[in-house]
């Protein structure tokens, strides 16, 4: 019998930065996850909220307590933003997806005070010029199967709008 599975069981060392993935696999619905590298060539999670909870819609740049975890790797995935949920800076707080140009950012929370831009494509942090961006408020992350797009995480999750 085959298996149809668009992911890969792994470690955290076998995954390359942009990489998006579960982990918390023991939790129920476990969270959901870009890997990231920052400028100083430390490697963490931006993690996405994975609760439905208004208050915990923010995504966390997570260093640390990550390397030993078994992790869900799913090299195929697709983000597609919802272009009808396209902001200007300043009018989505907390909004983790950014676009300037041709490049796509998720921002990641250090505190309640400092974030950082990662590079999605890459998963390297990047200075990102917010006058020149645009935020989307809705978006999603799949595989394409059969020619239809099949979801795997949307923010914001059901439930918080």
């Amino acid at each position: 019998m085959n298996i149809d599975l668009a992911a890969v069981l792994t470690k955290f060392q076998n995954i390359s930065p942009g990489a998006f993935i579960k982990l918390d696999i023991s939790i129920e619905g476990g969270s959901f996850g870009i890997f990231v590298e920052d400028g100083h060539g430390n490697q963490g999670i931006v993690t996405v909220p994975a609760t439905p909870a208004p208050q915990d819609q923010i995504a966390w740049h997570q260093q640390g307590g990550i390397s030993h975890r078994t992790l869900i790797h799913f090299p195929t995935a697709l983000l597609r933003p919802a272009l009808s949920s396209a902001a200007v800076p300043g009018s989505a707080a907390g909004v983790p997806l950014v676009c300037v140009g041709n490049k796509a950012f998720v921002a990641g929370q250090q505190d309640r005070h400092h974030r950082e831009y990662f590079n999605i494509d890459t998963g390297k942090a990047e200075k990102v010029a917010l006058i020149d961006a645009v935020l989307f408020t809705e978006w999603a992350v799949g595989h394409v199967v059969d020619g239809k797009f099949e979801g795997i995480y949307r923010y914001p999750l059901p439930g918080t709008s």
